[in-house]
């Protein structure tokens, strides 16, 4: 029997997902997080994640990989070595007030630290043939400017897009990513689905899918439990 896709609000996940299935032979999975990780979901009604109401504190404009924040206070505006990627409002870091989450390309630069350690470099392959790096930056207010709240590394593996939500309904947010290889040639496949959370100084990893996909939607089940379908 076809899964019935469509919500008590009326709104059809069915047409999402049949504009995601001709798109692409990926197959379509549903997932949800429980406390042993990533687990398979069952097909159920469902309707697209609506986010929880945000008011940014800035005008953000993004042009071909630009990012430009303008308010009363002040603007800021990304370097033109970065290439931005992805860009979302959110408060991953939990601190109460709002940033603006980018997903962001730049030349990779080594850890200084590294070429004091007997065993340095242990950052020095995460870059493409280009010699981009990927990293998560957070733009804030900062007492008296616009600026970086925080900024990772050169990630591991490189993501190719993010949300940001509370997927396992604890009352915050967390990251939720499509990672890739930088040696991929078709950098719109994706090798795995993952969850970080925020540690109070960075990043850890919730849970890790491994399975080949290229996009992903956020859905409710009908009891309002978080699902993840991915193509």
């Amino acid at each position: 029997m076809a899964p019935n896709w469509f919500s008590k609000s009326g709104i059809s996940i069915g047409l999402v997902t049949f504009s995601l299935a001709v798109s692409s032979p990926v197959s379509l999975t549903l997932w949800q997080l429980s406390p042993q990780g990533l687990q398979p979901a069952t097909w159920q009604a469902a309707s697209p994640v609506k986010s929880s109401p945000v008011n940014p504190p800035a005008q953000a404009e993004w042009n071909n990989g630009s990012v430009k924040l303008t308010s009363t206070s002040g603007s800021w505006q990304s370097p033109d070595t970065w290439t931005v990627q992805n860009m979302e409002w959110s408060d991953l870091n939990h601190d109460g007030r709002v940033e603006l989450t980018l997903l962001v390309k730049r030349p990779f630069k080594p850890w200084p630290v590294d070429q004091f350690l007997p065993y340095g470099g242990r950052i020095k392959n995460h870059h493409d043939i280009a010699g981009n790096s990927s990293h998560i930056i957070l733009i804030g207010w900062k007492k008296d400017h616009w600026g970086e709240v925080w900024a990772g590394s050169a990630l591991a593996r490189p993501v190719r897009m993010f949300t940001t939500a509370d997927v396992n309904q604890d009352g915050i947010q967390e990251l939720v990513v499509l990672e890739g290889d930088y040696d991929d040639t078709n950098v719109s496949q994706a090798s795995s689905l993952a969850i970080w959370k925020w540690d109070g100084f960075g990043f850890e990893l919730v849970s890790r899918l491994e399975q080949p996909c290229r996009q992903f939607i956020l859905t409710y089940s009908r009891q309002n439990e978080p699902l993840i379908l991915l193509q």
